[in-house]
């Protein structure tokens, strides 16, 4: 078949030109071309991404410091106690009824009766301490009445004893031998005659003294007591126990198994007359004592 010479040179042009485009494509899909295109394209694509993305707060640190503070906690409140040590409760201690060594809220008026043993005047402290006189900050009055806007049992040789404070931050003795206090409430009426030792005259092997009974609060301790030696051992010290309406006194305490309990503390006198009166010591728990444990103490004055 004839061909013109002006096909054959556009025939082969066209054909340089299709060898050059396949030479090119394979360049792009097995060589460097290839790699260097998928690297575009995925720098392309994360940028498009990074873009369409709205920003997001770091949390991880945060989410980190909470899951750790958790696993304390968590911990923390589930390993074993370690205070196994029968006490009373201390000012530190989270608890709802008050205790030795801290100022309890009451008003009252308080009148010197007695100037002293000598007419040196009463001290009225500037701490809640038995101090010498000339302690700084200490001053002595000789007569008057004070308005009271607290008390504090304190420890005077190991005892509990009751001191009042002024409503200008001064604290005073309690002693009625020199001093002469009405509250302007009380819960139940105040029985002076609950104050002192009761278990003696049971066989019991335990004692209970009662340090002092206001109407609002009692103050006690409980004992092993050994009658033929006349021997006594604290096993629960200086208490604070606070009136009910029902004449039903509530105290704290922390015991040998590592935890805190409550008790209660009555007094009875029989209608009959046919014994002193009586004290009423129930326990959460059962107490061990010399001749056992048990959860309820009952002895007599």
């Amino acid at each position: 078949m004839f061909k013109s010479k002006g096909f054959t040179i556009t025939f082969s042009i066209l054909s340089v030109i299709l060898i050059a485009l396949i030479v090119f494509f394979c360049y792009l899909v097995f060589g460097k071309g290839a790699e260097k295109i998928l690297t575009e394209g995925h720098l392309v694509e994360t940028i498009a991404e990074e873009t369409t993305q709205a920003p997001q707060p770091d949390t991880t640190p945060a989410e980190t410091e909470t899951t750790e503070e958790t696993t304390t906690t968590a911990a923390e409140t589930t390993k074993a106690p370690t205070d196994k040590v029968t006490r009373p409760l201390n000012a530190d201690d989270d608890r709802k009824y008050p205790v030795v060594n801290e100022v309890i809220p009451e008003t009252g008026v308080i009148t010197i009766i007695k100037s002293g043993d000598a007419g040196e005047g009463i001290v009225f402290h500037a701490k809640p301490q038995f101090d010498d006189a000339n302690a700084e900050g200490n001053i002595s009055n000789y007569d008057g009445s004070y308005n009271i806007a607290g008390k504090i049992y304190i420890l005077n040789n190991g005892k509990p004893f009751l001191l009042y404070k002024t409503e200008d931050g001064y604290y005073c003795t309690s002693s009625p031998v020199y001093m002469s206090y009405a509250a302007s409430q009380t819960t139940i009426a105040p029985d002076a005659s609950k104050v002192g030792v009761y278990g003696e005259s049971d066989d019991q092997s335990l004692l209970v003294e009662v340090f002092s009974d206001d109407g609002n609060h009692v103050v006690f301790s409980i004992y092993n007591y050994d009658k033929a030696e006349g021997a006594k051992v604290a096993v629960l010290e200086n208490v604070v126990a606070e009136y009910g309406s029902n004449g039903i006194a509530n105290f704290e305490y922390h015991y040998e198994d590592g935890y805190d309990h409550t008790g209660t503390i009555s007094f009875e006198t029989p209608a009959d007359g046919s014994a002193e009166k009586r004290v009423d010591i129930v326990l959460e728990v059962p107490m061990k004592f010399r001749t056992g444990e048990t959860n309820e103490v009952v002895l007599h004055k």
